[in-house]
Protein backbone atom coordinates (compact mmCIF):
# COMPACT_ATOMS: atom_id res chain seq x y z
CA UNK A 1 0.00 0.00 0.00
CA UNK A 2 1.24 3.49 -0.82
CA UNK A 3 0.07 6.90 0.35
CA UNK A 4 -0.14 9.64 -2.26
CA UNK A 5 -1.53 13.06 -3.01
CA UNK A 6 -4.02 13.64 -5.83
CA UNK A 7 -4.45 16.97 -7.59
CA UNK A 8 -7.74 16.05 -9.27
CA UNK A 9 -11.04 14.85 -7.89
CA UNK A 10 -11.15 12.38 -10.77
CA UNK A 11 -10.81 8.89 -9.20
CA UNK A 12 -8.98 7.70 -12.34
CA UNK A 13 -6.18 10.28 -12.03
CA UNK A 14 -2.75 9.39 -10.65
CA UNK A 15 -1.12 10.76 -7.52
CA UNK A 16 1.46 13.45 -8.28
CA UNK A 17 3.47 12.60 -5.17
CA UNK A 18 3.78 9.36 -3.19
CA UNK A 19 5.02 9.39 0.41
CA UNK A 20 6.42 5.88 0.53
CA UNK A 21 7.26 5.21 -3.10
CA UNK A 22 10.44 3.26 -2.30
CA UNK A 23 9.10 1.62 0.87
CA UNK A 24 5.53 0.48 0.14
CA UNK A 25 3.49 -0.52 3.14
CA UNK A 26 2.56 -4.22 3.23
CA UNK A 27 -1.11 -4.91 2.67
CA UNK A 28 -2.03 -4.81 6.31
CA UNK A 29 -4.79 -2.87 8.06
CA UNK A 30 -2.54 -2.12 11.04
CA UNK A 31 -0.47 0.71 9.53
CA UNK A 32 -1.43 4.32 10.15
CA UNK A 33 -1.12 7.79 8.67
CA UNK A 34 -1.14 10.32 11.53
CA UNK A 35 -1.10 14.13 11.75
CA UNK A 36 0.20 15.18 15.18
CA UNK A 37 -0.71 18.32 17.17
CA UNK A 38 2.10 20.28 15.45
CA UNK A 39 0.73 19.43 12.01
CA UNK A 40 3.49 16.95 11.11
CA UNK A 41 2.44 13.98 9.01
CA UNK A 42 3.86 10.54 9.90
CA UNK A 43 3.39 7.18 8.22
CA UNK A 44 3.70 4.18 10.58
CA UNK A 45 4.08 0.50 9.69
CA UNK A 46 2.26 -2.37 11.42
CA UNK A 47 4.86 -2.46 14.25
CA UNK A 48 4.36 1.28 14.92
CA UNK A 49 7.74 2.35 13.50
CA UNK A 50 7.85 5.57 11.47
CA UNK A 51 8.34 4.89 7.74
CA UNK A 52 8.13 8.56 6.69
CA UNK A 53 7.63 11.81 8.55
CA UNK A 54 7.17 15.37 7.30
CA UNK A 55 9.35 16.73 10.09
CA UNK A 56 12.50 14.74 9.57
CA UNK A 57 12.60 12.47 6.54
CA UNK A 58 12.55 8.70 6.62
CA UNK A 59 13.12 6.52 9.66
CA UNK A 60 16.33 5.26 8.05
CA UNK A 61 17.88 8.75 8.13
CA UNK A 62 16.83 9.73 4.63
CA UNK A 63 16.28 13.17 3.21
CA UNK A 64 14.43 15.96 4.99
CA UNK A 65 10.91 17.04 3.97
CA UNK A 66 9.80 14.11 1.80
CA UNK A 67 6.41 15.82 1.57
CA UNK A 68 7.62 18.48 -0.80
CA UNK A 69 8.48 19.23 -4.38
CA UNK A 70 11.98 17.85 -3.79
CA UNK A 71 10.82 14.34 -4.65
CA UNK A 72 8.54 14.53 -7.69
CA UNK A 73 6.97 11.44 -9.21
CA UNK A 74 6.03 11.54 -12.89
CA UNK A 75 4.43 15.00 -12.96
CA UNK A 76 6.05 18.45 -12.97
CA UNK A 77 3.84 20.90 -11.06
CA UNK A 78 3.92 24.69 -10.81
CA UNK A 79 6.82 25.75 -8.61
CA UNK A 80 8.76 22.50 -8.90
CA UNK A 81 12.44 22.53 -9.74
CA UNK A 82 14.39 19.96 -11.70
CA UNK A 83 18.10 19.25 -11.64
CA UNK A 84 20.94 19.03 -9.18
CA UNK A 85 21.23 21.19 -6.07
CA UNK A 86 25.00 21.15 -5.68
CA UNK A 87 24.79 22.47 -2.11
CA UNK A 88 22.63 19.62 -0.80
CA UNK A 89 23.56 17.05 -3.51
CA UNK A 90 19.83 16.57 -4.17
CA UNK A 91 18.94 15.45 -7.70
CA UNK A 92 15.37 16.41 -8.59
CA UNK A 93 14.10 14.39 -11.56
CA UNK A 94 10.87 12.95 -12.92
CA UNK A 95 10.56 9.17 -12.84
CA UNK A 96 7.90 6.97 -14.38
CA UNK A 97 5.71 4.64 -12.40
CA UNK A 98 6.44 0.92 -12.66
CA UNK A 99 2.84 0.42 -13.89
CA UNK A 100 -0.52 2.25 -13.83
CA UNK A 101 -1.26 0.79 -10.39
CA UNK A 102 2.31 0.64 -8.98
CA UNK A 103 3.92 4.04 -8.24
CA UNK A 104 7.33 2.61 -7.38
CA UNK A 105 10.09 3.84 -9.69
CA UNK A 106 9.85 2.67 -13.27
CA UNK A 107 12.48 2.59 -16.01
CA UNK A 108 12.00 6.09 -17.48
CA UNK A 109 13.82 9.07 -15.95
CA UNK A 110 13.81 12.70 -17.12
CA UNK A 111 16.38 14.91 -15.48
CA UNK A 112 19.51 17.00 -15.75
CA UNK A 113 22.66 15.30 -17.01
CA UNK A 114 25.58 17.32 -15.69
CA UNK A 115 28.36 15.33 -17.33
CA UNK A 116 29.93 17.87 -19.69
CA UNK A 117 27.64 20.81 -20.44
CA UNK A 118 24.30 20.51 -18.60
CA UNK A 119 21.35 19.22 -20.63
CA UNK A 120 17.99 17.61 -19.89
CA UNK A 121 17.88 13.91 -20.82
CA UNK A 122 15.09 11.32 -21.05
CA UNK A 123 16.35 7.80 -20.37
CA UNK A 124 14.91 4.31 -20.45
CA UNK A 125 17.30 2.62 -18.06
CA UNK A 126 20.74 3.70 -19.28
CA UNK A 127 19.64 4.34 -22.89
CA UNK A 128 19.21 8.01 -23.89
CA UNK A 129 15.91 8.51 -25.74
CA UNK A 130 15.91 12.32 -25.94
CA UNK A 131 18.22 15.17 -25.01
CA UNK A 132 17.66 18.91 -25.12
CA UNK A 133 21.19 19.90 -26.05
CA UNK A 134 23.32 22.02 -23.74
CA UNK A 135 22.17 25.23 -22.07
CA UNK A 136 23.52 28.24 -23.99
CA UNK A 137 22.46 30.94 -21.55
CA UNK A 138 19.04 31.51 -23.16
CA UNK A 139 17.61 28.08 -23.98
CA UNK A 140 18.69 24.49 -24.56
CA UNK A 141 20.55 24.41 -27.88
CA UNK A 142 18.97 21.24 -29.29
CA UNK A 143 15.33 22.27 -28.89
CA UNK A 144 13.30 25.04 -30.48
CA UNK A 145 13.21 28.10 -28.29
CA UNK A 146 10.26 28.04 -25.91
CA UNK A 147 8.12 31.08 -26.60
CA UNK A 148 7.20 33.33 -23.70
CA UNK A 149 3.88 32.44 -22.13
CA UNK A 150 2.19 32.77 -18.77
CA UNK A 151 2.03 29.01 -18.16
CA UNK A 152 5.60 27.77 -18.52
CA UNK A 153 8.87 29.65 -18.11
CA UNK A 154 12.11 27.65 -18.06
CA UNK A 155 14.83 29.16 -15.88
CA UNK A 156 18.32 27.72 -15.65
CA UNK A 157 20.21 28.31 -12.38
CA UNK A 158 23.78 27.17 -11.73
CA UNK A 159 24.86 27.22 -8.10
CA UNK A 160 28.42 26.02 -8.77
Amino acid sequence: MVFGNLVSQNPNSNAHWVANRETPHPKSPSGALVINKNGHLSLFNQTHHVIRSSNGGSASGGAKNPISYDYPSDTLLDGMKMGWDLGTRLNRKLTSWKSLSDPSMGDFIYGLDRHGLPEMVLRNGSAKLFRTGSWNGFHFSGTPEVKNNSIFKPIFVSNV
